[in-house]
Formats: structure tokens, sequence, C-alpha cells
């Protein structure tokens, strides 16, 4: 026969810069030798990719036989990245924005924060009602 395709399956993923790099490096490894798609020659890899404004950015890649099975094999690793980084106390971080105000008001952002997902649970006051029941 001919020369043996592989064909390259590349996960970029970013983690938390408190992260212990070892440990991330070797759960993915694991992960790797665990999920029956993916080979064992060539090795998969790790590779550190950048720095990034929330995450150490990072990209894991591996081989398959058939590209049929690009989409089930990514799909598996990522179920499985997230499962095993959460019980090892890997962070997988998302942007975030503090908001201080130099004269000490927040009126704004009350009421922006009124409609969110979050504001049931962060204890300000609901904003006024007009004569609807609709807030003002």
């Amino acid at each position: 026969g001919g020369p043996w395709v592989k064909h390259r399956i590349r996960v970029p993923l970013g983690v938390a810069y408190s992260s212990d790099m070892d440990q991330v490096v070797g759960v993915l490894k694991d992960i790797a030798s665990e999920n029956e798609l993916m080979l064992e020659h060539p090795a998969p890899r790790v590779r550190l990719r950048g720095f990034g404004d929330n995450s150490i950015d990072m990209e894991f890649m591996g081989w398959i036989d058939r590209p049929e099975d690009r989409g089930r094999t990514v799909h598996q690793l990522l179920m499985t990245i997230i499962r095993r980084f959460r019980e090892e106390g890997i962070e997988i971080p998302f942007p975030q924005r503090d908001l201080h105000f130099r004269d000490g008001s927040q009126p704004e952002a009350q009421s922006l924060l009124a409609g969110s997902p979050d504001a049931a649970d962060s204890g300000s006051e609901s904003p006024p009602e007009n004569e609807r029941g609709k807030p003002a």
C-alpha cells in the first residue's frame, strides 16, 4: 500500500495563569491516551501558544486515522477536558471586568445590573416601577 495518511486534530484552550503547567500537560496527555480514536504514533502534543489577556493559551494536538471521526473526537476531547480539569482543580478562565467609580456613586451600574440574571443574587434593590408595574 501507499503512505499511511493521518489526520491532525487541534484543540485550542486556555488555562489560568495560576495553573501548574506540568499538571495541565500531564492531564491532557492522559486524556489523549484514554481516547480510543486518538493514535499513539505520532504521539499527541501539547504546545504553549501564547500569553493571552485572560489565560495561558495552549494547543492540544493529536492524530486520527479517519477524517470522518474528527468532529466526534474533538467533542469527546472537549467533554473530557472540562470534566478532568474540574476534577483536578484546573481553571479554564473567562473574561471578567471590575467597575470602579471615581466618585463612589453607582446609580447607573445598579440600573444596568437590575436587568442581569445575577441581579436577584446581588442584594441590590429593584429599580423604581412606573404606573404599569414595569421598571421606570
